[in-house]
């Protein structure tokens, strides 16, 4: 499927993307947890698709963003599912796989705010692969706020700014990997910044007004970014 598309769509299959890892694979989460390049691909992707609607508004002048529709619209499509695919995994966690009912409540009220990762220093117990969800949904909080203060008209200045936010958050992570450690924070979006950073400008080059996004399964969305 070809199609010119507003970026919400293309944001809207990112978050049905995140939901049917997050929620789909459920209890093979812990083989998934050392899949690295294909969680760093995931994540690349969103940068890349949550970059193109504040791009299209701060560069070219096209479609304002409201920050209002922006969270409501995460918080109703990715919170519904998520919370019932938890309400779900948690009934399976108590009463088929014998998890100690209180322990199975903690893990879950974690799960549920997105800081299991931080708390525990592991994935979810509850539905091990939302780990990274956890992580996205730090990203879409943050989001606007890097396109507003590096989203520059000046092509140049855009590049230059982004790139040496990409250089200092992988220089972050990786010469402070003890520290991540000991605090829990190899598994937040302080150590993944960098991907999410490359993703996003990839999202702000032009390429000649238009660009298509691959999908998966053959379908592929072309994304109009200039008149």
């Amino acid at each position: 499927m070809n199609c010119f598309a507003d970026p919400c769509v293309c944001a809207t299959a990112a978050d049905v993307r995140d939901l049917g890892i997050n929620i789909g694979v459920g209890r093979g989460g812990f083989f998934l947890e050392e899949c690295g390049s294909g969680v760093n691909i995931f994540f690349f992707i969103s940068g890349f698709i949550l970059a193109i609607p504040f791009f299209r508004d701060y560069v070219y002048n096209q479609k304002k963003v409201s920050l209002k529709h922006y969270y409501y619209r995460r918080l109703t499509r990715i919170e519904p599912p998520y919370i019932i695919s938890l309400i779900f995994f948690l009934l399976v966690a108590i009463f088929l796989m014998r998890q100690p009912t209180i322990d199975a409540l903690k893990h879950f009220a974690a799960s549920a705010f997105y800081s299991h990762n931080v708390i525990y220093n592991h994935i979810s117990t509850i539905n091990p692969v939302a780990w990274t969800l956890e992580i996205e949904v730090q990203y879409y909080l943050i989001a606007p706020l890097i396109a507003v203060a590096l989203f520059f008209k000046n092509r140049i200045a855009r590049t230059i700014s982004l790139l040496l936010l990409f250089i200092l958050s992988g220089t972050l992570y990786f010469q402070n990997a003890d520290f991540f450690e000991q605090h829990h924070l190899t598994k937040s979006l302080l150590a993944y910044s960098s991907i999410f950073v490359a993703g996003t400008w990839y999202g702000t080059v032009d390429f000649g007004g238009q660009r298509k996004i691959s999908i998966g399964g053959g379908d592929s969305f072309l994304v109009k970014l200039a008149p």
